[in-house]
């Protein structure tokens, strides 16, 4: 029979072997950091051509419906009738903005991040264990 000690002594130098196997080099954070943050930059930059889009879209949305009212309103037509697909495009588009800002948001957020992770290491006090 093994004594206790003996096992858990192996068990904790197996544990640290595979510690030091699976551990990344300074070298290794900075490519990987450095990789994530160009897909981040290129998503934050679709991220930004999408929300032009749907401001624009938005714009043309409201425009449509102020000038629709306007004409309702010089034939003295009741207006609900003629603007509500107006409108309920514009609350779509409106959605689909405040969705996308949130996602950008996030995604700044995680290159600010990337970018604090390249400092310490660059400052050499990220270690992983």
């Amino acid at each position: 029979m093994v004594p206790l000690s003996i096992v858990l002594y192996c068990c904790r130098k197996k544990i640290e072997y595979i510690g030091k196997m699976t551990q990344m080099t300074q070298e290794e954070i900075m490519t990987n950091t450095k990789t994530v943050v160009q897909g981040l930059e290129a998503l934050k930059n679709e991220h930004n051509s999408i929300l032009n889009g749907l401001t624009s879209s938005l714009e043309l949305a409201v425009s449509a419906v102020e000038k629709a009212q306007q004409v309702v309103q010089q034939q003295n037509v009741n207006s609900s009738g003629v603007s509500s697909g107006g409108v309920g495009d514009a609350s779509v588009v409106e959605e689909k903005t405040g969705l996308v800002q949130k996602s950008l948001e996030m995604i700044e957020l995680g290159l600010g991040e990337a970018q604090v992770r390249v400092e310490l290491v660059l400052l050499g006090w990220l270690r992983m264990y």
